[in-house]
């Protein structure tokens, strides 16, 4: 053993020493950065962390102990000073001997003493003990499946696989509704988009109906406030638009700003509903108001569209151009007929 120890300098001690906290320093901080992980997961992760620390914790006391036996016994003798001996751990060799069990059924370990059962071509079989650290861990194998099954199929104590496949399932469904939630409430008039989700929509209408009803009435037809069901707006239509109006209001004509009593996900739901509504005939509607609303995506390809036509009106009135007229041929063919009749 203290062969073994020679090499062990005090440099190999702070190495292992400096390497223990980077490496819980970087279970840590995987658990940090896994916000998404469960409790029990988290709980198993620590427990994790805290055993691998106080397993090296041991290992480098052991070391470190073994360390000191060695430089004091190879330093100091202990027979001269009048010493006792110094003996820090106890006798490994002799552990090792009864833990491997290494010895006889009933003997000392001397092969005299091991019953000598049979032999082939002169090799003896030497009947040892099976060492403890088979047999333990056969009981102990015994003893976890015991408690494995008290646990997850008498006493259900603990969830089962198929349950904590349910039970991730479920966890991962409330973050992914928590995100929506914090996604949506991300919207605003440069980035709102038109929704047919039947959710959004009746949200929508519970919001418009309670909000927005007493100016636009019930089915958009419009009271004080313009008819939002025809293609006619003041202030311009389509989700941004719309939005924009909602958002800030229209002070001067009476309308408030509902920035402050709606959230962003509750305005675009309006704006959705709103837009569901188009091309409704409620009864008695208000006159239009404003001008008629193209979507951009129309207004860009007619806009396209005049583009080409008066590029083919370019062209055509520039051959027009080009071309010559009656006149100008008629006197190029008198011109030609009178050099004729001149040259015979």
């Amino acid at each position: 053993m203290k062969r073994l120890l020679a090499p062990l300098s005090t440099g190999a001690l702070l190495t292992l020493l400096s390497s223990a906290p980077s490496l819980v320093y970087a279970h840590e901080m995987e658990a940090a950065t896994s916000y998404s992980m469960s409790n029990k997961e988290l709980l198993y992760l620590l427990v994790g962390v805290v055993g691998l620390l106080g397993f090296v914790l041991l290992v480098l006391a052991l070391a470190l102990i073994l360390l000191v036996q060695y430089h004091a016994q190879r330093n100091y003798n202990a027979s001269a000073l009048q010493l006792p001996s110094i003996s820090l751990l106890p006798d490994f060799g002799k552990l090792w001997a009864w833990f491997s069990g290494a010895r006889a059924k009933g003997g000392t370990g001397a092969k005299a003493d091991l019953p000598l059962d049979h032999s082939y071509d002169g090799i003896t079989e030497l009947d040892n003990a099976a060492p403890p650290l088979f047999t333990w861990i056969l009981y102990g194998t015994m003893l976890f499946a015991v408690v494995y099954m008290l646990n997850y199929h008498v006493f259900e104590w603990s969830p089962n696989q198929e349950e904590e496949y349910q039970i991730a399932m479920e966890e991962a469904a409330k973050q992914k509704e928590e995100w929506m939630k914090l996604a949506a409430n991300q919207v605003d008039e440069t980035n709102v988009e038109y929704t047919d989700d039947p959710a959004r929509l009746a949200e929508g209408q519970e919001i418009f109906m309670a909000n927005c009803s007493p100016c636009h009435g019930q089915k958009m037809e419009g009271i004080t406030g313009p008819n939002l069901v025809d293609p006619y707006w003041v202030h311009g239509g389509g989700p941004k638009n719309i939005f924009k109006t909602i958002k800030y209001g229209v002070p001067e004509k009476g309308m408030i700003s509902w920035q402050s009593q709606l959230s962003p996900a509750q305005m675009a739901s309006v704006v959705s509903f709103i837009i569901s509504q188009e091309g409704t005939n409620p009864p008695n509607p208000k006159a239009p108001e404003g001008e008629k609303w193209v979507p951009e995506a129309e207004e860009a390809a007619q806009g396209e569209g005049a583009a080409e036509d008066g590029m083919e009106s370019a062209t055509e009135e520039q051959q027009a151009e080009e071309q010559p007229t009656t006149a100008e041929v008629e006197e190029v063919s008198a011109s030609a007929a009178n050099a004729t009749r001149s040259q015979s």
